[in-house]
């Protein structure tokens, strides 16, 4: 009886037919399907667990609502099919309202719709995940609930985070999609995206020096994910290339990019080591674009810089350059790398350290892509950058002779590294950094030694 009551409401809604006298009787029979969620605007969180909430705005030990690791809800409706035609139902309602052009007929079921589906983002089922995910999708776009979804745009996108972690693609692509659309909701008095701050949670950024108090009677209370960077090794490249096509976005058109460029920055560059050549391409032509819209923000720096050629010494080497480039990057793309380098090559070049292979081979890779954009300006900070990658080629070539036989391909990248970085810096400036007793440091001025044939002095 129940699905043969929602084929027929939605026959009705998708008619023509002028429902708006009886959207009142409809609308309390569809949400009595629901399960119940309220919304707290001072944090801008979904509430589903009142009491729980309630303890963690007292300072109780327990965790904020949307990161609770439990990201299913106690059901209403039992089957699953019936579920998916609620949604089903709520996307013919919507789609009615707009071909009738009455869309005003929903204007105060706004925020209840919006609750409705917040819960089937929580859904076990993945369908119904996925199906929700596109209906909020298509509901904060629409410009006429724009001061509606600008409320809801933060919780929404931290809403959608838990749901990166899923096993199933279809649900990590529909949530990229929801995450997107949410972050991107115009705040139009302050000039940025209305649910941005969900970026901070996207990375799982925490402050170095800020330790919750919750955190000392429950470990779950300081746990942070780094969602994007599970999303920048997803298995399934089409989450990877959509995954790079929102930072692609958030970086060249989001209002308050600024404030964002700097922690994304790194999965771009990353994403440059992809296996699949359409998703390097895209990766690049992010870091192009970022770079024509440098020059053309600060022509005058770009025409000094051209014109007295102060950027780019005439000795350097700069053909030949190791996959994936295929040229030298534009002098925009140069500078916006090289201002943003400094905040994180640091933890790179310890990273070359560590005691994953993995993560040591992965840095090394990206290692490269760091000296061609920075070329000479290494030798900025060359007295700190060196002996970090002197010590990861220390630690490569000691796991090679205790019989590790897969860091070899690591003491090639290190090499490749230091043979690059010859090609931009003159040998009187890291002869006396490599000037030290020890194997490590013999072989490390070797491959500069390399890499300085072609520096024309």
């Amino acid at each position: 009886c129940r699905s043969l009551a929602l084929r027929c409401a939605n026959d009705i809604a998708l008619s023509g037919v002028d429902f708006g006298k009886h959207v009142g009787l409809l609308m309390p029979a569809l949400f009595v399907r629901i399960p119940p969620v309220s919304f707290d605007a001072e944090m801008n969180v979904f509430v589903h667990n009142a009491e729980e909430h309630d303890c963690h705005r007292r300072g109780g030990a327990v965790t904020r609502q949307d990161k609770d690791d439990s990201r299913t809800i106690a059901v209403v409706e039992t089957s699953e099919e019936l579920r998916l035609g609620l949604c089903e139902f709520i996307s013919s309602l919507i789609r009615g309202a707009v071909a009738r052009n009455s869309l005003s007929i929903l204007d105060p079921y706004f925020s209840d719709l919006v609750l409705a589906l917040y819960t089937m983002l929580r859904d076990p089922c993945p369908d119904v995940k996925v199906r929700a995910s596109d209906l909020l999708t298509q509901l904060v776009r629409v410009p006429h609930w724009e001061p509606g979804s600008k409320v809801f745009a933060l919780a929404l996108a931290r809403a959608a985070v838990p749901n990166l972690r899923h096993r199933n693609a279809r649900v990590r692509l529909a949530t990229i999609g929801l995450f997107e659309a949410s972050v991107c909701v115009p705040n139009r008095a302050k000039i940025r995206g209305a649910g941005s701050d969900g970026i901070v949670d996207l990375i799982g950024f925490k402050e170095d020096n800020v330790i919750p108090i919750a955190s000392y009677y429950s470990a779950q209370c300081n746990v942070a994910v780094n969602f994007l960077a599970e999303l920048a090794i997803d298995k399934n490249a089409r989450v990877r290339e959509r995954c790079c096509e929102m930072l692609a976005y958030f970086m060249v058109c989001l209002p308050d990019r600024y404030d964002h460029q700097t922690r994304l920055l790194p999965y771009v560059l990353n994403l440059y080591l992809d296996p699949v050549v359409s998703i390097r391409q895209l990766a690049m032509g992010t870091v192009d674009r970022l770079g024509a819209q440098y020059e053309a923000e600060h022509p005058e720096e770009i025409i000094e810089r051209r014109q007295y050629g102060v950027d780019g010494d005439g000795r350097c080497n700069y053909s030949n350059l190791p996959p994936p480039f295929q040229r030298r990057p534009r002098l925009g793309a140069r500078i916006f790398v090289r201002s943003n380098t400094r905040r994180f090559l640091t933890a790179l070049l310890m990273e070359l350290s560590s005691w994953r292979s993995k993560t040591r081979d992965q840095s090394a890779e990206l290692l490269k892509v760091l000296i061609v954009y920075n070329e000479e300006h290494l030798v900025r900070n060359l007295s700190k950058t060196l002996p970090l990658v002197v010590k990861g080629l220390q630690v490569a070539t000691s796991d090679v002779k205790s019989g590790d036989r897969t860091s070899e391909a690591l003491v090639e990248s290190l090499e490749a590294c230091l043979e690059l970085m010859g090609r931009y810096i003159s040998e009187e400036v890291y002869q006396p950094l490599l000037s030290k007793d020890g194997d490590q440091y013999v072989k490390a001025l070797d491959c500069m030694m390399r890499g300085s044939k072609n520096y024309r002095r």
